[in-house]
């Protein structure tokens, strides 16, 4: 098994990686560019069985923003090394901290976020996590090009299939309930949003109903889950309208009528399309959002659900 040998700055740590990587290629978000003070941050991803630090271990620190990358240094001369992605199960080392490594890079992550252009026949995936606001011709600049998607998402798939544990993926949310008003703080990746109760359940209007919110999450999952659907099939969409309508009892959600369910009682999915597509590739491009939309099929499926009330001080 080949074996490549990484360090840090001033050499108190040495890595070795085994065999070859999982994936590499460029990362643009905004995070690796401020943690790496450059305007790229090239990166290799390996199985963390295929990592080891053979000096220095002492002297390894981490730093953590958030939940999804734990961002690793050397305390001695501050040089950074890797970051463990225990969300996706791989290690990034740094590329440019194992010179013996063949770099050859297969992708742009990020790429929304951009500061570089790189033209170099990799294919350029979108940020899921942009914060930059764009117009929308910026935003269809910027985005993923549909032509490349499926090479984008092929190493994925293929490290997938290899090892179904990387394929498990928590997703986290955070919010903290106002202490003077009914109201809740959600943390996203734009910033805080404030939800609250519609005007018809008694609220102000000036929050977000959390309702709303939903059907919002809903038909963002739809849309992309269409896109890529079409972009397997090969089905040219010149545009596409989604929209989503639920229906509500208040009478459930104020408890003023016994036997009445809380919660929306029924949900309707639409896509408004502009395509030259015959029929039967339109009830295929359907039946494939349908099945591969992670919204609509957890609000179909209904996964099972816990919930604690945990006291953490008075």
């Amino acid at each position: 098994m080949t074996v490549n040998k990484s360090g840090c700055f001033c050499g108190a740590i040495e890595i070795e990686v085994h065999g070859a990587p999982e994936a590499m290629g460029y990362c643009h978000c905004n995070s690796c560019r401020s943690w790496s003070a450059s305007p790229v941050n090239a990166f290799t991803l390996w199985k963390p069985q295929n990592v080891e630090i053979t000096k220095g271990a002492e002297f390894l620190s981490r730093f953590m923003k958030t939940e999804a990358s734990g961002r690793q240094f050397c305390k001695r001369c501050g040089g950074h090394l890797m970051t463990d992605h225990p969300q996706l199960g791989l290690v990034d080392v740094y590329a440019a901290t194992i010179p013996t490594l063949k770099f050859s890079p297969g992708v742009h992550v990020n790429y929304a976020e951009t500061v570089l252009p790189m033209k170099d026949g990799s294919a350029n995936a979108g940020a899921h996590r942009s914060r930059a606001r764009s117009t929308p011709n910026q935003s269809r600049r910027r985005s993923m090009d549909i032509a490349t998607f499926r090479t984008t998402q092929e190493p994925f798939k293929e490290l997938y299939r290899k090892d179904a544990k990387a394929a498990f993926l928590t997703l986290r949310a955070k919010g903290t309930a106002d202490e003077s008003a009914v109201t809740c703080n959600v943390e996203t990746g734009r910033g805080l949003a404030l939800a609250g109760i519609h005007p018809k359940a008694g609220g102000t209007g000036r929050e977000l109903c959390s309702g709303d919110m939903l059907l919002e999450a809903l038909i963002a999952c739809a849309g992309v889950s269409m896109r890529a659907a079409a972009a397997v099939l090969d089905i040219p969409i010149r545009s596409a309208v989604v929209s989503a309508e639920g229906d509500v009892d208040l009478r459930g959600t104020l408890g003023v009528t016994e036997g009445v369910p809380v919660g929306f009682k029924a949900i309707r999915l639409r896509f408004d399309v502009k395509t030259d597509a015959p029929q039967n590739q339109l009830d295929q491009l359907l039946e494939l959002t349908d099945r591969y939309c992670v919204i609509f099929q957890t609000i179909q499926n209904s996964p099972k659900t816990t919930v604690k009330l945990n006291r953490v001080g008075q």
